[in-house]
């Protein structure tokens, strides 16, 4: 035993965190164990994170609910503030992949059926998480129970707070575009966050990655993702269309609720479970202008690389018949194919860019003004005779 922290007799760390850690403990006059999730100590001070702590407890406690992690009591005013929460053994969606990667489509489905099922419950009370992440969504051990977890974040949906912008709060990551903005959310806010775990959870990674901060925050607003199916060919292309939807920049581009996506997953799990007898539901191949355009664009990059790639080496070949001997700009052409090479690798990797185009653009422009203004082999022929016309 490492002490007693209240009535709570400690047994040892299941769990640290940026807030604090959580601790195993008995409750000897129940006789059973529990969790405690204690703040830590540099942050006990800060009347921020204490109000913060408080209120994870209090958005919990209005969410009742199977997919949701219960809280039994808060002790907001200790010395260090703690909560206590049922013990479930368990570990996060985030140990998971990192142990295994992507996950294979019936998991991912079931896990992400659960916890639109414990959002929709948050929803319903007017809460929005905020901070939808692997890391606050719990997987029971031997028990195939998903719990969401950690409301520090949670905000009532008509809370004036959320009029202020320039205020980021949740994991970059998995932040939504209004997030990332520093604008009011709502609950669709929290849709975005769970397309992103499922795109997580398809791939092994997040969908939005830089190296700064600031690069992330720029591409959860201005990119779309990479498509999940360059990555794992094994998921379906009706699933991609589903997390595309869900990580639609505009929340209007999302599903309405997290209802609407739990049933959704719920029947397509159905359908992967027993394929002959249920079919898969109609809207999966209904997908928004944003996220077709997501699904179209890597098909369309290669078609424009391999029309591109033949583009110039027919040019080339052009340049090559109709030059004489000695006159071609070896320099010219080579840098100029070269660099379409590269356009080509780039188009065929779907990094396609209004830059690349307006590149495309001018080399293409270049390649063709060398092809006109090269004199062709009867050239010279063509003017000794008229020469001898003349005299």
């Amino acid at each position: 035993m490492l002490g007693r922290l209240g009535e709570y007799e400690i047994g040892e760390v299941i769990g640290r965190g940026g807030m604090g850690m959580v601790l195993k403990g008995f409750q000897k006059e129940l006789q059973r164990y529990v969790a405690v999730k204690v703040l830590a100590p540099h942050l006990a001070t800060s009347g921020a994170a204490r109000r913060r702590f408080a209120r994870e407890a209090q958005a919990t406690a209005a969410v009742v609910h199977p997919h949701v992690m219960a809280i039994h009591s808060v002790h907001a005013n200790s010395k260090l503030p703690y909560l206590v929460m049922p013990f479930v053994p368990c570990e996060s969606l985030q140990q998971r992949l990192d142990r295994q990667g992507p996950l294979d489509v019936k998991e991912v489905l079931r896990i992400g059926m659960q916890a639109a099922l414990g959002l929709a419950a948050a929803h319903a009370q007017c809460l929005v998480h905020r901070d939808v992440k692997p890391a606050n969504i719990l997987l029971e051990t031997n028990v195939e129970r998903v719990m969401l977890t950690d409301f520090g974040l949670a905000r009532a949906v008509d809370d004036s707070t959320l009029t202020r912008t320039g205020i980021i709060a949740g994991t970059p990551q998995y932040m939504s575009p209004e997030q990332a903005n520093g604008d009011a959310v709502d609950h669709r806010s929290d849709l975005f966050s769970l397309g992103s775990v499922l795109y997580a959870m398809c791939t092994g990674r997040p969908p939005f990655r830089a190296e700064t901060t600031f690069g992330v925050l720029r591409r959860i607003r201005e990119t779309p993702p990479r498509p999940i199916r360059e990555i794992n060919a094994d998921i379906p292309e009706w699933l991609e269309r589903i997390v595309m939807k869900l990580l639609a920049k505009s929340p209007a581009e999302r599903f309405a609720t997290a209802t609407e996506v739990a049933t959704l997953l719920e029947q397509c799990l159905a359908h992967v479970q027993q394929p002959t007898a249920v079919a898969l539901p109609k809207v999966v191949w209904e997908p928004t202008s944003e996220s077709s355009l997501a699904g179209v664009a890597p098909r369309l990059c290669r078609a424009a690389a391999g029309l591109l790639t033949v583009f110039t080496a027919a040019m080339c070949c052009a340049i090559l018949l109709r030059s004489a001997p000695g006159s071609i700009n070896v320099s010219v052409v080579t840098t100029v194919t070269v660099l379409i090479g590269v356009l080509a690798w780039r188009l065929w990797r779907a990094r396609i860019r209004q830059a690349v185009l307006f590149a495309l653009g001018v080399f293409g422009t270049v390649i063709v003004l060398q092809w006109l203004t090269l004199p062709g082999p009867n050239a010279e022929q063509s003017e000794e005779g008229l020469a001898a016309e003349r005299r």
